[in-house]
């Protein structure tokens, strides 16, 4: 197998046959669920290498998870020889500065939600992309799994009619302990950025349109938004979304679609490989079940590798990054947040 193929010229037809090899960056908690077991799934792809902050902490991962190498830092991962793609699972605030590094070292990127600080950074992380001829997809891995093409294909065929309202739930409790990210505004924390990206991507991957006339409000503890609420337009489309990280919140996801001619429900589109259920009512008749299938970052990772060898573009790259960013802008802003 030639194992150069991502550092030639133009799409490789047999892509399946080829192997992947990827970097970590960050010894995350979600690396684990994201890269390491969808990986073991499949003999085409190589965990190369692991970088930290604290190289124990690396060293530690490695051992656990038969990573080959540890890099000294987080330079030496995204410059490694033997590295294709960078999986970047730093906190936000370190998503710009590292994948624009991996992507002029001749990587390519995926990279943990939210994709960036803000929308301007993921202008200046797509850029580099486009210069470099380098892929950088954001990690929606939910986007990939056979429940969300159900989703998807209810909504374009018109089983639902004319979409009329969205409304989509997120809620975890988040730990208030000073080692938990997301309890920082300046790292890129609060339920907005780490929460609400998704209820926000969901209802712009749904509609095709992107937020106007947006009304938000917040609840802000120690500098960081808890709670967040809000209200907007995607087209003809109405949408509302709610998300909570406090520690009384009940854990869970749910994503309701009504149109003129039906409705669809859905518990837990993020994870469905973790228990899932939906509910299609229309004037036809109703139906309700499960979407068996791998796990969602089994197919977002299957999707990555299809796209870096046979040159496919994907839902999640480019333009999509940008004007998610801008939408959990729009949030920031109504809400009054910094």
């Amino acid at each position: 197998m030639n194992k150069d193929t991502l550092n030639k010229d133009g799409p490789n037809k047999d892509w399946a046959a080829q192997i992947l090899r990827i970097g970590l960056l960050g010894a995350a908690r979600i690396t684990p669920r994201a890269i390491v077991e969808p990986a073991a799934l499949h003999g085409d792809i190589d965990l190369m290498a692991i970088a930290a902050r604290d190289k124990s902490r690396a060293e530690a991962f490695a051992e656990e998870h038969g990573i080959l190498e540890v890099a000294d830092d987080y330079a030496a991962l995204v410059t490694h020889p033997q590295v294709d793609l960078v999986y970047n699972a730093l906190p936000p605030a370190f998503h710009a500065e590292w994948c624009i590094k991996a992507m002029e070292a001749g990587k390519h990127v995926l990279c943990e939600k939210p994709f960036a600080l803000d929308e301007m950074e993921a202008r200046a992380m797509v850029a580099v992309a486009r210069k470099t001829g380098k892929r950088l997809i954001e990690a929606f891995h939910y986007r990939y799994h056979p429940l969300f093409s159900m989703i998807l294909a209810h909504v374009k065929s018109g089983q639902l009619g004319q979409l009329q309202h969205i409304s989509a739930t997120f809620s975890t409790p988040i730990s208030d302990s000073p080692s938990e990210f997301r309890r920082h505004q300046a790292l890129g924390g609060g339920v907005l950025m780490d929460m609400g990206c998704y209820p926000l991507h969901w209802c712009r991957s749904l509609t095709g349109h992107e937020p106007e006339n947006m009304v938000a409000e917040a609840i802000v503890k120690d500098g960081v938004d808890e709670a967040v609420g809000a209200e907007f337009s995607c087209g003809d489309t109405q949408c509302a979304i709610t998300m909570r990280m406090d520690a009384e919140t009940e854990r869970g996801n749910h994503l309701l679609i009504e149109g003129s001619a039906g409705r669809l429900f859905v518990q837990n589109p993020l994870a469905p490989d973790r228990g899932h259920h939906y509910i299609v009512e229309t004037l036809e008749g109703s139906e309700e079940g499960e979407i068996i299938g791998p796990t969602t970052m089994e197919c977002q990772l299957l999707a990555v590798k299809r796209a870096l060898f046979a040159g496919q573009s994907l839902p999640t790259e480019g333009a999509d990054s940008i004007n998610n960013m801008r939408a959990i802008d729009l949030v920031r802003h109504a809400a009054s947040l910094p």
